[in-house]
C-alpha cells in the first residue's frame, strides 16, 4: 500500500482542485481522505484511488 498525497492525484488523472475534491467526496462521489497526523495534509492509499478509477472506467464503459 503507497499512501498518496493531494499532488500525487495529478499523476493518478485526477486533476481536480482541493475545493472540488471535497466536494465530490461529501457527495460520495470520491474517497474520503484522512490525515497522518493531526492538522497534516491530506493522503489516500492507492488502492482507494486505483478502486475509484476503475468504477469510473467501467461506469463510463457501461454507458457507452
Amino acid at each position: 500500500m503507497t499512501i498518496l498525497s493531494y499532488r500525487d492525484l495529478r499523476a493518478r488523472g485526477i486533476p481536480y482542485s482541493k475545493v472540488h475534491l471535497r466536494r465530490l467526496w461529501e457527495a460520495g462521489r470520491f474517497p474520503r481522505p484522512f490525515q497522518l497526523a493531526k492538522n497534516g495534509q491530506l493522503c489516500w492509499t492507492d488502492e482507494q484511488i486505483d478502486t475509484h478509477v476503475q468504477a469510473r472506467i467501467a461506469a463510463a464503459a457501461g454507458a457507452a
